[in-house]
């Protein structure tokens, strides 16, 4: 069987999900994808990373910000889908808890949120306090659900 990045995050949340975190482990990967444990290591250098993949790639499921949308609606818009994410898959919830994120699909992401609190009036130092709260809430909130 062939499988690539997606197919292995895909999995990789699924085990999460029904197992916990604890039962992911890149043997019980290769074992669910049918392939060898160094087919994953083709995709990542190990579990570390793997944990960072899955949550850089899950915030793909969430929509992106209109840097010129209302900011208050965007901002809700974006976090209602964070913490609806987090309820359909409490792994990504735990997966983020524990990992800065700092993938290329959070950062943006993250970027786009800050310009919309600075365009509504915050300053920068500000603007990423509030992020990191609205981040830390979601998930916080998320997991207590």
């Amino acid at each position: 069987m062939a499988i690539d990045v997606d197919t292995v995050v895909r999995t990789s949340v699924a085990i999460a999900d029904a197992e916990g975190l604890d039962a992911l482990t890149m043997r019980r990967l290769a074992t669910e994808l049918a392939v060898t444990p160094m087919a994953i290591y083709h995709h990542v250098p190990g579990k570390e990373a793997l944990l960072d993949l899955i949550a850089d790639e899950s915030m793909k499921q969430l929509p992106q910000p209109d840097a010129n949308g209302a900011w208050d609606e965007e901002l809700l818009r974006f976090f209602v889908a964070f913490h609806r994410l987090y309820l359909e898959h409490p792994a990504l919830a735990q997966v983020m808890a524990q990992r800065p994120l700092e993938g290329p699909t959070a950062m943006a992401r993250g970027e786009l949120l800050l310009e919309l609190l600075v365009r509504a009036g915050v300053s920068d130092e500000d603007a990423v306090g509030a992020l990191v709260s609205l981040v830390g809430y979601t998930i916080g909130m998320s997991l207590y659900r």
